[in-house]
């Protein structure tokens, strides 16, 4: 069986990727506007179990923008069915101070906020 603490990682994989995909990686935030985001919440709800070398595929979905927060919705499944969901709080902060910092606008406009 994976072990419950794993489905952290794979979720934080999938955010880094979709956040690469929108030409806003870790890199790039903090060399272009200062700011990196951190996971301030995470619900997860366990529904199935899932065992090694299981090749599970992970979604991201945003389900709310604010100024320096989103929300999002992660799913794993494994052959198309669910087998843990996370609700995740991420927070756009300066590198700095780790105050909370305003999305870059770029990221913003393609968020769609």
């Amino acid at each position: 069986m994976v072990y419950h603490a794993n489905y952290l990682r794979y979720f934080e994989r999938a955010r880094t990727e979709w956040l690469r995909a929108l030409d806003s990686d870790a890199q790039t935030l903090k060399r272009d506007f200062g700011v990196a985001f951190t996971v301030r919440r995470m619900e997860i709800d366990f529904i199935k179990p899932a065992r090694m070398d299981d090749l599970l595929d992970v979604s991201v979905l945003h389900s709310g923008v604010k100024r320096v927060q989103f929300m999002l919705d992660q799913e794993a499944c494994l052959a198309g069915e669910p087998i843990a969901r996370a609700r995740v709080q991420v927070v756009c902060v300066n590198c700095a101070d780790f105050a909370p910092a305003p999305i870059p606008s770029a990221l913003l406009s393609r968020l769609g906020a």
